[in-house]
């Protein structure tokens, strides 16, 4: 087999970017051991970066003026600071923690953004792929090991840090924001040549000038081998990095260098022995490893998109011919014709079919996740933090801050009125919240479940008090008999300990329906509906519960209480307690994602059928309850009731448009 020119060129691009990602932190991690003073090494690196760039790479440096300069000189600090605390951060914790930190510091940059004049925009897909990031980075720090903790923090400083540097840098160099007029090697240049200036001060600031000959006169060959490689490396890892990028795609291209992850995590393990992963942090790399890669990809789809919507505004004849919508619809489907959206799954070319079937994979999935965890991780949280008015507080707060940083452009309040009517559903969504995890503290998931299922016939009772009721059908009748039937069925065989928990159950059934159809009258096209936005009708529900909310805690004494609870808390209740506020966000935007991407028949058994899984959890993997035939037959009944009651509803409710927003799927399939 003979290999051309181009494909030799490409192996070795690839072998060198491999070499020197992989290197990078591995001759790092060596030469901070080998040679402890920080500063001392950063600032090696730093020079011979600058005197390399000056001897080889002249040619190519362009700085056009000094105001530029001046400019980009805002970048040293942070340029420092990152290589700063990425050798601290090597020395105090293992290259696999660092790893799988560092991959969720898209959170931060995400946020920083959003300040951006022209943020871009976020899809569902680069969320679920931050929340595998996140878990897959809390399923490592687990099982850490004490020592590494004080590593821990540096890493975090770390990735901050580098965001800031990444982002001030985009900021410079955007083409819409006044770009600075220095060439790539001239940047390379200022970041090394002014950044030996502060890394001095902080070498002579820590003593290190005065310990620098005694470490270094017991320096072996070998290590400063690594020294050097750690020097080489720095400057390779840019070369070769574009070198690649220029032979593959970008597809490509990201695997590789995920994959290089991987390999540095093998190495470390397997290689150096320096760390012993246990099932839990192994599975948490991958997942965060995973995650880097799904959201890398999601991110450059997005990326592609605002440079297309660039294109098409500054073509005078494209303006003239195609609407705005046309526009949105055109780089939604990434170049296919506007006729293409019209037809069927099959008539789309094989790339589009898989890429949306890719989709609807990841949204099924986050949303089942989401469903799933929802009644999971507010059980779990609850018993590890028995502080349920605090409890509820900070899922309030998670999820107004969230709202505040990310969907901040698609919040719409029309007026003040607006904003007072709606304050109505307030002491209802609280209520409810409330009452949900007080049932989840005194009764089992499912109770919960099956009695919940029983909860349309007091819809339909207060639907009868409406201008314009639904009609009810002798299916609906039917099937809400049989789920009364099934609740009944399990409810003959429970405990007497749980028999407190049915009251909270049917208070927060009870709460439930009024709120859901007192937000059904406001958002009524027949009722005078408030002008309000979902993000909006969201916002104000979290922002403004978190006043009753905040009484409750104060009148019920928690606030008191709150240190003593927080000190015994352990790792995995700090989780729960994290994963419960995450997924009561998620569970909205995943619902509509995936609705967006599936048939309504589809989505709503994918619904019913998270009920039978967390059933099956909470029997089988928690061990917390023991159900009985009946009890089985029972929740199975109720289920199924669920089911036919809603299919035969929706049948007789008319379709609504979708709302889009930068968390919101822009067209629906």
């Amino acid at each position: 087999m003979t290999w051309s020119i181009e494909q030799l060129e490409i192996i070795l691009a690839c072998t060198s970017n491999c070499f020197s990602s992989v290197g990078m932190l591995l001759f790092n991690k060596l030469a901070v051991q080998a040679f402890p003073l920080e500063c001392c090494l950063v600032w090696f690196q730093l020079f011979f970066a600058a005197a390399f760039m000056l001897i080889f790479g002249f040619p190519y440096l362009h700085i056009g003026s000094l105001k530029d300069f001046l400019r980009w000189c805002i970048v040293v600090p942070f340029y420092c600071g990152m290589l700063l605390t990425s050798i601290l951060a090597l020395k105090n914790a293992p290259m696999s923690l660092l790893i799988v930190l560092r991959n969720a510091s898209p959170l931060a940059a995400l946020a920083i953004e959003r300040f951006y004049p022209e943020p871009l925009r976020i899809s569902p897909w680069m969320l679920g792929s931050i929340g595998l990031m996140l878990a897959g980075a809390l399923m490592y720090v687990m099982d850490l090991p004490r020592e590494h903790y004080q590593g821990i923090g540096w890493i975090l400083l770390n990735s901050f840090i580098a965001v800031m540097d990444r982002c001030l840098q985009r900021l410079l160099l955007s083409k819409d924001q006044q770009p600075v007029d220095i060439s790539k090697a001239g940047i390379t240049l200022i970041n090394n040549a002014m950044g030996l200036v502060p890394v001095g001060i902080a070498a002579w600031a820590k003593g290190e000038l005065l310990e620098f000959p005694g470490k270094f006169a017991v320096l072996s060959v070998v290590d400063k081998v690594y020294i050097g490689l750690s020097c080489v490396i720095g400057l390779s890892i840019c070369y070769t990095g574009i070198w690649a990028q220029s032979l593959i795609s970008a597809t490509s291209f990201l695997v590789m260098v995920n994959a290089n992850k991987f390999v540095i995590i093998c190495i470390e393990a397997f290689g150096m022995h320096t760390k012993v992963l246990t099932l839990h942090q192994f599975l948490g790399a991958c997942l965060s490893i995973l995650g880097g890669i799904s959201y890398g990809k999601a991110r450059s789809y997005i990326e592609q998109e605002a440079e297309e919507r660039k294109s098409f505004v500054q073509s005078g004849q494209a303006a003239k011919t195609i609407s705005n919508e046309c526009v949105k619809l055109l780089i939604r489907s990434r170049n296919l014709a506007p006729a293409a959206l019209a037809l069927p799954l099959h008539a789309l070319t094989p790339k589009s079919q898989n890429a949306l079937r890719l989709e609807a994979l990841i949204a099924c999935a986050c949303n089942c996740f989401s469903s799933v965890g929802m009644l999971l991780y507010n059980k779990l949280a609850i018993e590890a933090f028995p502080l349920e008015c605090c409890l509820v507080w900070f899922q309030l707060a998670f999820a107004t801050l969230t709202l505040l940083c990310f969907a901040w452009p698609s919040i719409h309040i029309g007026s003040f009125r607006d904003l007072r009517r709606w304050c109505m559903v307030v002491p209802l969504y609280c209520s409810m919240l409330m009452t949900s995890i007080l049932a989840l503290k005194s009764a089992p998931m499912s109770l919960i479940i099956v009695l919940r299922n029983a909860s349309p016939l007091v819809a339909l009772a207060i639907e009868r008090f409406y201008p314009e009721p639904l009609g009810i059908t002798a299916a609906m009748l039917f099937s809400i008999l049989i789920m009364v039937a099934g609740a009944g069925m399990y409810v003959s065989h429970l405990p007497t300990e749980d028999m407190k928990g049915v009251g909270w159950v049917l208070l927060n059934s009870v709460v439930a329906v009024a709120d859901r159809l007192l937000q059904r009258l406001l958002l009524s096209k027949d009722q005078q509906p408030v002008d309000i936005s979902k993000t909006g009708v969201i916002l104000i529900n979290n922002l403004c519960g978190l006043v009753p909310i905040g009484l409750l805690v104060i009148l019920r004494q928690e606030a008191t209480q709150l240190p003593n609870a927080y000190k015994a808390l352990n790792t995995w209740g700090l989780l729960y307690i994290f994963l419960s506020c995450v997924i009561g966000v998620s569970l909205s935007y995943t619902g509509v994602w995936a609705q967006s991407l599936i048939s309504a028949t589809s989505f709503l058994v994918m619904t019913n059928a998270n009920k039978f899984v967390i059933i099956g959890i909470e029997a089988m993997g928690l061990h917390a309850r023991v159900l009985t035939p009946l009890q089985v037959a029972g929740a199975t009944l109720s289920i199924l009731g669920g089911i036919l009651y809603s299919l035969e509803r929706q049948a007789l409710e008319p379709s609504e448009p979708s709302e889009t927003g930068p968390l919101l799927p822009a067209r629906k399939l």
